[in-house]
């Protein structure tokens, strides 16, 4: 499956302790992803299930840029020098559900290991860009906007 393809690549490409994480978090329960995919990047909200905050703006490049904030466009403490735990759940939720090829997941988290973004990862121009999926998020809350999520279904990560 696409989703095992994945799975199959993480530990190559990124710390097992945050794909485990990850995994635990798409398991626990059944998860809304609100998310953006483009050619060249995917952004998009994942909840919290810490209760540290409601919910964190994720997102990855094509060129290996990628950050994470929570709702108060505080830098993810998770990130630490490498993809964090709410990007692992929205790429692995965007590939199972088919918006995401798994190749691209891979090649993506792949840049990110050429030291081309770090804990910043992009600066403020990054925070900007997470912001706008800030707003669009809260936008979609309040009902002005139409942007439906993927729900992730936990059985489909028992197997990993």
């Amino acid at each position: 499956s696409p989703l095992a393809e994945l799975v199959i690549a993480l530990p190559s490409l990124t710390d097992t302790k945050r794909i485990q994480r990850a995994l635990d978090m798409l398991r626990r329960e059944r998860m809304q992803l609100y998310s953006t995919v483009a050619d060249d990047h995917v952004a998009g909200i994942v909840r919290s299930q810490t209760g540290y905050s409601d919910f964190y703006s994720t997102r990855i490049s094509a060129d290996g840029r990628y950050s994470c904030c929570d709702s108060g466009l505080d830098w993810c403490m998770g990130m630490n020098g490498a993809v964090c735990k709410h990007l692992l759940v929205l790429l692995l939720g965007l590939v199972q559900s088919g918006q995401l090829a798994p190749g691209t997941a891979r090649d993506w988290l792949a840049a990110t290991r050429q030291g081309k973004s770090r804990r910043p990862a992009g600066g403020e121009n990054m925070r900007d860009l997470l912001a706008d999926t800030v707003l669009r998020y809260k936008a979609a809350q309040a009902g002005e906007l139409d942007w439906r999520p993927t729900e992730t279904v936990p059985e489909d990560y028992y197997a990993y």
